[in-house]
């Protein structure tokens, strides 16, 4: 089980990076689709992004090597799910950020809509045999090829390392910038 502070540290983060902060009252799921400020974990003028971290390692792993990130990683279709129902109430385009527990900032995953990626960013989508589409989820390996796309609910899903979406959006944001 990952500690509260541990995925509140990663939100803030990564609310800093995109120039924005953490949403607050998560928690109350009652009232979250009644007051569309409550919905996701960061927004920004253009974006409702939910944060997933996770640890994934065997028992085994995890016993030779307690603070040492794993590389192989699930993504539940019910996250992506349910961030493309909150963005659209709060009309954002939905991201999901998937880090795996003890992993570093090039070790994060973002997950986006191929025809909803920033403007200019026009990636090569690699098929990967490395990456698994189960019945509830998606296998991910970060030591794989990326970006990578696959159908999720009749849409073109995107997997990218988060470094190129944050680049991706800051030259969006900011024309003059070369890259």
């Amino acid at each position: 089980m990952t500690h509260r502070s541990t995925w509140q540290t990663m939100e803030r983060h990564i609310a800093t990076l995109m120039g924005s902060c953490r949403q607050y009252g998560q928690s109350s799921k009652s009232s979250r689709f009644k007051d569309p400020s409550m919905l996701g974990d960061i927004k920004t003028d253009d974006y409702l992004i939910e944060c997933k971290l996770r640890d994934y390692a065997p028992r085994s792993f995890r016993a030779k090597h307690p603070r040492k990130f794993y590389s192989k990683f699930s993504v539940k279709h019910e996250w992506w799910k349910g961030i493309v129902k909150e963005a659209a109430i709060a009309n954002r385009i939905p991201v999901l950020v998937i880090r795996p527990k003890f992993g570093q900032d090039d070790d994060m995953i973002v997950m986006m809509r191929e025809d909803e990626l920033p403007y200019g960013y026009a990636p090569k989508i690699q098929p990967n045999a490395l990456h698994k589409i189960l019945k509830s989820s998606v296998s991910l390996r970060l030591d794989s090829t990326f970006p990578w796309g696959y159908v999720l609910f009749n849409e073109w899903v995107v997997a990218l390392p988060f470094q190129t979406f944050l680049d991706a959006v800051r030259r969006k944001d900011d024309p003059g910038t070369t890259g």
